[in-house]
């Protein structure tokens, strides 16, 4: 099935913050659970709008024999927290080193309602 999406900029989907995330070797959420993937887990939620939620649901909803298929298979799609059988986690070091701090006279990062 498709669905027509309006053009968009891949990297919008993205936090603007790149530089502080989770990665780990993990597993596929589904059976057979194959420890395949390498997850990237952000420190602030992706949020989307409720039009590309829409969009979504239209590419994983199919309709047969006169009765639309639900997407609750879609709803909780995690597994319990699983343990970490000597896996490791890495956090992000990584921060926009090329650009220096820039505060406001009381030490207030600029663009914050606190450096107005």
């Amino acid at each position: 099935k498709e669905t027509f999406l309006e053009p968009f900029v891949l990297r919008d989907l993205l936090p603007s913050s790149l530089g502080s995330y989770y990665r780990y070797t993990g597993s596929l959420t589904t059976p057979p659970c194959s420890k395949v993937v390498e997850w990237i887990v952000f420190n602030r939620p992706v949020f989307l709008s409720y039009k590309q939620l829409e969009a979504f649901y239209s590419i994983f909803t199919t309709e047969q024999q006169d009765h639309v298929k639900s997407v609750e298979y879609l709803r909780s799609n995690f597994r319990p927290i699983q343990s970490l059988d000597n896996r490791d986690v890495f956090k992000s070091a990584v921060r926009d080193a090329w650009l220096p701090d820039l505060t406001d006279s009381l030490g207030n990062p600029y663009g914050t309602e606190a450096s107005k």
